[in-house]
């Protein structure tokens, strides 16, 4: 999934594991509407695409879910910042659909 997420984003973009479920993926250079055309384009390749389970030969497809936050310079810290994507990836998980 990372090596789909690396080829798909900029060189500047950052992916980082968050927790065991969950990716965090950092774009300095994208304002909102830019960052969510760039999570359209990964759904749609990661849907797309059959990761291989191990060494199973087992092949899955799934379809991810982003929460999606904007860093805005008001002094939010990262701490803020990763709670407002937590509640962001909570109305995902307590709608169970995409949102922006």
């Amino acid at each position: 999934v990372v090596h789909s997420l690396k080829q798909t984003l900029s060189e500047e973009n950052l992916v980082a594991e968050w927790r065991n479920d969950a990716l965090a993926l950092l774009m300095p250079d994208h304002d909102l509407a830019t960052a969510q055309r760039t999570m359209e384009r990964l759904q749609t390749r990661l849907a797309w695409t059959a990761f291989e389970v191990g060494d199973t030969g087992l092949k899955i497809n799934f379809t991810p879910n982003f929460g999606l936050v904007e860093y805005n310079l008001n002094g939010t810290g990262p701490e803020g910042l990763l709670e407002q994507a937590e509640k962001a990836l909570q109305g995902l998980e307590d709608s169970k659909k995409t949102w922006w």
